[in-house]
């Protein structure tokens, strides 16, 4: 007989609890409450915002990215991917031969940054693709399109996947740079705390407005990016990386590397949380015959690409022999 020794597990672990489990709820109720407002009003806030704020081009570069490939050039959303590219090339220079131990402080941050940013544009995207809200600016040519929050809009898979906008992506992303300032805490500097902290917290808090003010996104998408990204960022702080106890000394991730091999394997995770979603949303809509098989496909692949994200972590499950 062998006895399973239960490992810890991200989805249960109790590091950073109290403060996790306060601000999970804390946000939700704020976000309940502010959505309450706009359930039926976001498309004619949106309205009145493009029109009260005409030509705004300082808004209009904040919402322009070279990696739209449509021709933009570089934008405010570029800071996003400066960021999540920078770390990943500090990251790779700490696992240089002889860095590992001389930079683990800088690892572990440039980990999280990493690990942050696929997290947060996984889940973004799949939340886009399961709700398919169409955005603001084809909802205000055409109001039929509209849909308020949390009810299925009319995008294809397709088009869901780059115009859905619930939640924004762009404030979802933005988030990050927010920690930023969150982090600079950690810092004996208060004049860099007070800089860092005015700098990145008001530039995440522009983007959000500015998608509102250019017609790309409803107050509503704005407000869950925010609350979704701050939520998913404290989840992958405390209880992915546990990076206060990876900074203390108290834990240190089983896998070499650990940050960017859980990131990547994360992608593949989400993309199966995602078909499950997706097809549970068909089937309920207009059911056919092959739905409970990619429900079923995707949920095995799930349970399977999560065991190992566990492993990344803590490694493979112990066995005491008898």
């Amino acid at each position: 007989m062998f006895d399973k020794k239960l490992r810890p597990n991200y989805y249960f672990s109790t590091s950073g609890r109290n403060f996790s489990q306060f601000s999970t709820i804390a946000l939700i109720v704020v976000g309940l409450f502010c959505t309450s407002y706009f359930w039926n009003r976001d498309l004619e806030f949106v309205r009145n915002a493009t029109t009260h704020f005409v030509d705004p081009n300082f808004a209009h570069f904040m919402n322009e990215s070279f990696f739209n490939f449509n021709g933009d050039g570089f934008g405010g959303q570029d800071f996003s991917y400066i960021l999540f590219f920078f770390a990943l090339f500090v990251y790779l220079l700490t696992l240089k031969p002889g860095n590992e131990e001389k930079h683990t402080l800088t690892r572990i941050r440039s980990g999280f940054i990493i690990l942050s940013s696929v997290v947060l544009f996984i889940f973004n995207r799949v939340i886009a693709v399961f709700f398919a809200r169409v955005n603001p600016k084809e909802a205000l040519v055409n109001t039929r399109l509209y849909t308020s929050m949390l009810k299925f809009g009319k995008y294809s898979i397709t088009d869901a996947i780059f115009k859905g906008c619930f939640t924004s992506g762009y404030t979802t992303l933005a988030t990050l740079v927010i920690t930023l300032a969150f982090i600079s805490l950690t810092s004996s500097n208060l004049l860099k705390i007070i800089i860092n902290f005015i700098i990145f917290s008001s530039w995440g808090i522009i983007m959000g407005i500015t998608r509102v003010i250019t017609g790309e996104n409803y107050p509503t998408d704005v407000l869950w990016g925010y609350i979704s990204g701050i939520l998913l960022i404290i989840w992958i702080y405390f209880k992915i990386l546990r990076v206060p106890e990876q900074e203390s000394g108290k834990f240190k991730l089983y896998s070499n590397h650990g940050e960017i091999r859980w990131a990547f394997s994360f992608i593949f995770y989400g993309l199966c949380v995602g078909t499950v979603l997706i097809g549970i949303k068909f089937a309920v809509i207009n059911f056919e015959w092959h739905h409970p098989i990619i429900i079923i496909l995707g949920a095995v692949l799930a349970v399977l690409t999560n065991n190992n994200l566990n492993n990344i972590l803590y490694g493979p499950i112990k066995y005491d022999q008898i």
